[in-house]
């Protein structure tokens, strides 16, 4: 149970990671999803179904704390 917990603030950290950092990740990722794990891009695709086909086969354990976020080109307002 502990580390669920600990899995998951660590998720809230990566989604914090992606807002800090989008800027920098919209220049490559642009119209992409992304799947953040640990502050690191592990694996991106402009589809959704795809991109978590690569995670549930590269990422298996970790599936559940994967943070995923559209990289839009417009402006996002984020709440936490």
């Amino acid at each position: 149970m502990k580390e669920s917990c600990e899995r998951f603030l660590r998720s809230i950290e990566d989604t914090k990671w992606v807002v800090q950092n989008l800027d920098k990740i919209k220049e490559k990722y642009k119209s992409e999803f992304i799947a953040v794990l640990n502050c690191k891009i592990i694996a991106h695709h402009k589809k959704i179904e795809e991109l978590m086909r690569i995670i549930e086969s590269e990422f298996p354990d970790d599936v559940e704390f994967i943070t995923t976020e559209f990289i839009g080109s417009k402006e996002i307002k984020v709440i936490l």
